[in-house]
């Protein structure tokens, strides 16, 4: 069911189309403008952007209680955290009285405000992907746009909104929840192309110990080939340097403009992983990494509890988690999670409280190291 947000919303909105400053980025046509961002509290966010003749109102935050009896939000927002978008038409063709009409909606319970995992994500999800599917219909036949357009325009409001959100530093989910947008925006898509609910949204397979929640289609690139040429023809510590050197270039986006999907695909390429199961080469290649030969041992970790920890510290590439001490369990999922965000810079997959890029990542200070 098509729902609206509440008139106080409204007037900002409205506010807001004689505001326009600063971020702008075209792509497919499509010209979009940042007109406002507010934080009125550490749990929340507020932005506004201008694409033609719509504005879309990006917001999250924990619902006053007292404020959701008011505006009759309904008991299930009462307290928790809402995330939502929105969209206005300054001409007047999708909905009348300018009321904004709700792309996409989530509710996190108030629980998990500063959690990190939050249960039945999928369903969550794929729940609110069917309201945006409906939504984008209304859209699409009163406007140019149809839902592959309001992917790419979540695409380009989410990523200018990571930076200025600041959401690695105020971690919570109030803060953080615009970044699950475009995985119900994905889903939407995938629900549009006769993808079924079950299969449209299974969470990553790292999330279960690591980063935010997203779908494990925006995860892996499914049945591409591997390059034939591997980086992994040499097995000494001269390959530790060709990873970093790749990595740090390819996981910039300011000069690689690869979006999370083509990035997986390029890294798995560079370790020599694909689709299939390589647990073994995706050990050597931890190894290599983390103490400069395949079958090192991490000082201390030599023993036996460790195996399934592949002998390396709980911060190495390819733990699953990130701690002091020895691994307990490194899987070649968490080696390809850790590759992505060494640089954390794709926050809504790399996003933890405690993602910190590594010293030799290009936004540091210490400068890339050369092409062996």
């Amino acid at each position: 069911m098509l729902q609206y947000i509440n008139p106080l919303q409204i007037a900002l909105l409205l506010l807001a189309v004689t505001t326009a400053k600063e971020f702008t980025s075209e792509e497919k046509g499509q010209n979009v403008e940042l007109q406002s961002f507010t934080t009125n509290s550490p749990e929340s966010i507020s932005a506004i952007f201008k694409s033609g003749g719509l504005l879309f109102n990006i917001s999250s935050y924990v619902q006053d209680e007292a404020l959701s009896t008011l505006w009759k939000a309904g008991d299930e927002e009462a307290g928790n955290v809402v995330s939502l978008i929105s969209l206005i038409d300054l001409e007047d063709r999708i909905v009348k009285n300018e009321l904004p009409l709700v792309l996409s909606k989530l509710v996190i319970p108030k629980k998990y405000l500063y959690g990190r995992k939050i249960p039945d994500m999928e369903g969550r999800i794929t729940s609110a992907a069917k309201d945006m599917l409906k939504a984008s219909q209304k859209v699409s036949t009163f406007t140019v746009l149809d839902l592959s357009d309001l992917v790419h325009l979540y695409d380009v409001m989410i990523s200018s909104l990571v930076p200025i959100a600041d959401v690695q530093h105020k971690f919570n989910q109030g803060r953080a929840g615009f970044i699950y947008h475009d995985s119900i925006a994905r889903t939407a898509l995938r629900l549009s192309k006769g993808v079924s609910p079950e299969g449209a949204c299974p969470a990553h397979q790292a999330y279960d110990f690591q980063g935010l929640f997203a779908c494990q289609q925006e995860y892996s690139h499914h049945a591409k080939k591997v390059l034939s040429s591997q980086l992994f023809d040499c097995k000494d510590v001269e390959c530790i340097k060709k990873i970093k050197w790749y990595l740090v270039h390819l996981l910039d986006k300011d000069t690689s403009g690869l979006d999370l999907e083509e990035t997986t695909e390029l890294v798995e390429d560079v370790l020599g992983l694909g689709a299939g199961n390589n647990s073994k080469l995706a050990e050597e290649i931890a190894r290599l990494i983390a103490c400069g030969n395949i079958s090192c041992f991490q000082p201390g970790c030599n023993s036996w509890i460790y195996t399934d920890g592949w002998f390396i510290d709980g911060a190495d590439w390819g733990c699953c988690g990130d701690y002091r001490g020895c691994c307990f369990l490194a899987t070649e999922v968490c080696l390809v999670h850790d590759a992505i965000c060494t640089c954390c810079s794709f926050p809504g997959f790399c996003l933890d409280p405690f993602c910190k890029p590594d010293a030799w990542c290009s936004n540091m200070t210490t400068p890339a190291p050369p092409f062996p």
